[in-house]
C-alpha cells in the first residue's frame, strides 16, 4: 500500500528515512529493531504538482526511491530515475531544476516548506557535480535534513552527501542539437577529488540521454518552466512590490537578523499579504536559508544570490574510510551472540552520535596468518578519521575488550593501526 504523504505523519518516521536512503544499518542500535519497523509502515509518495497536468512524484519505500513525471503527453507517469541496491539510475536532474521545482512547490502549499523534506527527498536525483552547485545546495539541503526529527548527527551529514559526486569526474552539458542538458564524464584537470582515494567515487547512471527518443526532454523542460514562472509570479503580487516590503526584504537580505526579520514580516502584513506560504518561510522558527530564499522572491532577484553570501566556499565531499575493529578470540568457533555482536550496536550508536560513522556486515570470525583468530567488525567513517578512531577505542575500552585489540583504518590507501593496548 501507498500512502499520499502528509508531512505532519512522515515527520514522525525517521525509519523511513533510513529505509529510503538506504542507510540498513540505522536500526542496528541498542533497541533498534528494523524488521517489525518494516512491517509496521507503508511506503509514501510525494507530489511536486505544477499544474495543468505536471506533476513530479517521488515514491519512497524501505528499499529505495523512485522519481517519474506525470504530463499531459503521456498516459502514465514517466519514470525519470530511481535509487535503490539493484540496478540503480538516481542522476536525474540538475540542481537549479530541483531548485524551482521545490520553490514552486512550496508556494503553492504552505507545508512544503523550502528547504525541507520535499527537497530531502527530491534532491538525492540532482547529482551535485561541481563546487559551484555544492556551496549553494549543501548547506539548503543540511538545513533540510536538519528540520527532521529522529534522525541522528551522522544520518544528518551523510543524507544530505547522498548526491555529491564530484569526485565522478562528470558534469552536465548540452545537446547542440537539440539543447537538451545531459551528463557525462569530462576532462577536469583540476578537480582535486576525482584520484583521491578517500573520496567516494562511482559511476555515472542516468536515463537522460539525448539519444534516448522515450526520455521526456521537452515535457521536463515545460514543467520546468511553469516552476520558473510560479516563482516569478511572487514578484506581480500587489503586497510584493510595495515600496515597504521592499525596503524590508533589502535590509533583511543585507542583514538577516531576527529584527530585520520581524520587520519584513510586519510590513508584509502591512501591505496586505496573506499568502501563508510567504509569512511561514518569514516565521521566527523558519531556518535563515529559508527565509532568504523567499526574499529572494519578493525582490525578483536571480536564485541562490542570497544564500550564496551566506554559505561561502563549498566544503569538500565527505572523505569516506573503512575501518575494522579486531576482538581476540580464543578458537575458530563463533559464538551466536558472542561480545563482538554485543559490541557492535554501541559502536554503532556511538559513532552516529559523533556524525563520524555507523557499521557495517557482520562481526565476521577470520583467520589470521599468525593461526589466531579474531572477531572482525567491519565499520565505515566519515571525515575525521582520527575522532573516529577515539571513538571506537573509548567504545572497546569502557566494554573491556579483550586483551590485543585493535583498530585499523585505511586512508591514502595505506592502514593505520591503533592497539588498545
Amino acid at each position: 500500500m501507498t500512502e499520499v504523504w502528509q508531512p505532519d505523519s512522515l515527520f514522525s518516521r525517521p525509519e523511513l528515512w533510513a529505509a529510503s536512503f538506504l542507510d540498513e544499518y540505522a536500526s542496528d542500535v541498542p533497541g533498534g529493531d528494523r524488521a517489525d519497523r518494516e512491517e509496521e509502515y507503508d511506503d509514501f509518495e510525494a507530489e511536486y504538482d505544477l499544474g495543468d497536468g505536471y506533476v513530479f512524484r517521488v515514491a519512497s519505500g524501505f528499499y529505495g526511491s523512485s522519481l517519474s513525471l506525470r504530463h499531459p503527453g503521456a498516459t502514465d507517469p514517466v519514470e525519470l530515475g530511481w535509487d535503490d541496491l539493484a540496478h540503480w539510475h538516481p542522476h536525474a536532474l540538475r540542481w537549479s531544476e530541483v531548485d524551482l521545482i521545490c520553490r514552486a512547490t512550496a508556494l503553492a502549499d504552505p507545508d512544503a516548506s523550502y528547504p525541507g523534506p520535499y527537497l530531502a527527498l527530491l534532491g538525492r536525483f540532482a547529482p551535485l557535480c561541481t563546487d559551484a552547485d555544492a556551496a549553494i545546495a549543501v548547506p539548503l539541503l543540511r538545513e533540510a535534513f536538519a528540520a527532521l526529527p529522529g534522525l541522528d548527527p551522522y544520518q544528518r551529514r551523510a543524507y544530505a552527501a547522498h548526491g555529491d559526486i564530484r569526485a565522478f569526474g562528470v558534469d552536465w552539458l548540452q545537446d547542440d542539437e537539440t539543447g537538451w542538458w545531459y551528463l557525462d564524464y569530462v576532462e577536469q584537470p583540476d578537480n582535486p577529488y576525482r584520484d583521491d582515494p578517500d573520496y567516494p567515487a562511482g559511476d555515472l547512471y542516468s536515463m537522460r540521454d539525448p539519444d534516448d527518443p522515450e526520455f521526456p526532454f521537452a515535457a521536463l523542460a515545460t514543467a520546468v518552466d511553469r516552476a520558473r514562472a510560479r516563482c516569478a509570479a511572487v514578484r506581480d503580487q500587489p503586497w510584493s512590490s510595495h515600496p515597504e516590503v521592499e525596503a524590508a526584504a533589502r535590509s533583511f537580505a543585507a542583514d538577516p537578523t531576527a529584527a530585520h526579520r520581524t520587520a519584513l514580516t510586519t510590513a508584509l502584513h502591512t501591505a496586505g499579504c496573506t499568502d501563508r506560504s510567504v509569512l511561514s518561510a518569514l516565521s521566527p522558527g523558519a531556518g535563515e536559508l529559508r527565509a532568504l530564499v523567499m526574499t529572494e522572491l519578493l525582490l525578483g532577484v536571480d536564485p541562490h544570490t542570497l544564500p550564496r553570501t551566506r554559505s561561502g566556499h563549498a566544503a569538500p565531499p565527505p572523505r569516506r574510510y573503512h575501518a575494522h575493529a579486531y576482538l581476540p578470540v580464543s578458537s575458530s568457533e563463533a559464538p551466536r551472540n558472542g561480545p563482538a555482536s554485543q559490541l557492535k550496536p554501541l559502536l554503532n550508536a556511538a559513532l552516529r552520535a559523533a556524525g563520524l560513522g555507523t557499521t557495517k556486515h557482520g562481526p565476521a570470525r577470520v583467520g589470521r596468518r599468525d593461526g589466531s583468530w579474531v572477531d572482525d567488525l567491519p565499520l565505515t567513517v566519515i571525515d575525521d578519521w582520527r575522532a573516529a578512531i577515539e571513538v571506537i577505542r573509548d567504545v572497546l575500552l569502557t566494554a573491556e575488550a579483550p586483551a590485543g585489540s585493535s583498530i585499523e583504518i585505511t586512508r591514502h590507501g595505506e592502514t593505520v593501526v591503533v592497539s588498545l593496548d
